[in-house]
């Protein structure tokens, strides 16, 4: 389910204000406080076209129109990053069936806002990781000769060594330096593989 800026804004003051209000709570001496967490960086991009790009993307994603919405989102993160966004985009890509591009977004979401997320928020973040997991395989490509390069189905994607995370199907690696023989490796990622390309 996609978020948008402002509900869980509303929910806190709601919360706030409900237990200033109830009594046993209101009268309660306050625990101490755990530490700050660090604040996040001050935006550096333009706030309202960010605005528009979210609001676009919500539109786009209300209407079934998830690559129109995935960019709009990808665009806003661009402009000034956040929380909600990053969830938006986890969940795009999950509703696109691309599982570890979202399992990618959704680990972002996690090591970026996770010092600073409701407790619930991020217990959801993790079950989503915990079913992608399942439906995706991860490969290392553990060569001895380091920064040669590494072709995943006739893109290149890197320099040896490095882990992916692959969604089900079958897939080539080819890995590439000059002075070396070509080594190529087909297999299929079927969920929760752990295959070493060396």
């Amino acid at each position: 389910m996609l978020r948008t800026h402002r509900r869980i804004a509303t929910l806190s003051i709601a919360l706030s204000s409900l237990l200033a209000t109830t009594p046993g709570f209101a009268q309660a001496p306050p625990t101490p406080a755990p530490a700050p967490a660090p604040a996040p960086a001050a935006p550096t991009g333009d706030v309202n076209e960010a605005k528009k790009l979210f609001e676009a993307g919500m539109k786009f994603y209300k209407a079934g129109q998830l690559q129109e919405a995935l960019a709009s989102f990808r665009a806003s993160a661009q402009q000034v990053p956040r929380e909600s966004t990053q969830r938006n985009i986890a969940q795009t890509l999950r509703d696109l069936k691309d599982m570890s591009a979202a399992y990618a977004a959704y680990e972002t979401l996690l090591q970026t806002y996770g010092p600073t997320m409701k407790l619930v928020d991020k217990q959801d973040v993790q079950k989503a990781l915990d079913e992608l997991a399942v439906v995706t395989g991860t490969v290392n490509v553990s060569v001895t000769d380091t920064n040669a390069t590494v072709n995943l189905d006739g893109k290149d994607v890197g320099v040896a060594p490095m882990v992916m995370r692959l969604n089900v199907g079958p897939h080539v690696i080819t890995v590439t330096k000059p002075g070396f023989d070509k080594l190529e490796k087909k297999f299929e990622i079927v969920g929760k593989d752990a295959i070493t390309v060396e």
